[in-house]
């Protein structure tokens, strides 16, 4: 169980960190107004990641017993997360797209539901991984998991948003380009185990 919470800890924290759309409107919002609209769009996420996130529990429920779909999703969710881990690794600094329209919280919301990244998550890693809890734990941990998960990526922009209000210099820092290395790291490592998992369920 403390495997997945690590888990949970890693992706949600890299997930927070990464440059994109919604991260970058974080920053915007924070320099453009104040630390609290930045943090009012850091936790977009939680809304516009229910319905998808309540799709992959329902799957996760009825296809939990099928050991060759939780080898192949796992291969799947394991090629992913390597390829986060190489976008990471190659971070220098945020960049800032200024052509980001300034209409705050629900600006926020419309870009996070627009990007492809949850859906991504969510199809090729959030649904191997609640199948496994599923399988070997319960719904308790499903909902653990969750909870660590969006406290960390929630947590990680706001993080974000404080230092962007604080000072430029941290998003063009090498702190933010070590805690990047990092994590890709870490993100190598769990696709490593996910492989692993994934042979697992053919023995």
């Amino acid at each position: 169980m403390i495997d997945f919470i690590l888990l949970a800890l890693t992706l949600g924290v890299s997930a927070g960190f990464a440059p994109g759309p919604l991260t970058n409107f974080v920053i915007q919002q924070t320099l453009k107004h104040d630390v609290k609209s930045g943090v009012k769009v850091a936790f977009s996420p939680v809304v516009v990641d229910i319905p998808i996130v309540i799709l992959s529990i329902v799957l996760a429920s009825y296809i939990s017993d099928s050991k060759i779909f939780l080898m192949v999703v796992s291969f799947i969710g394991s090629a992913y997360l390597f390829y986060l881990s190489y976008e990471n690794f190659k971070v220098e600094q945020i960049k800032l797209d200024e052509n980001i329209p300034n209409r705050s919280f629900r600006q926020g919301l419309v870009i996070g539901a627009l990007s492809p990244n949850p859906y991504l998550f969510w199809i090729a890693i959030g649904t191997p991984i609640l199948l496994q809890i599923l399988n070997e734990f319960s719904f308790v941990v499903v909902c653990i998991f969750l909870f660590t998960f969006y406290i960390s990526l929630v947590g990680s922009k706001v993080f974000i948003a404080y230092m962007a209000g604080k000072s430029k210099r941290f998003l063009k820092g090498k702190v933010y380009y070590f805690v990047m290395k990092f994590l890709a790291f870490l993100l190598a490592l769990f696709a490593i185990k996910l492989i692993f998992d994934g042979i697992g369920y053919i023995n």
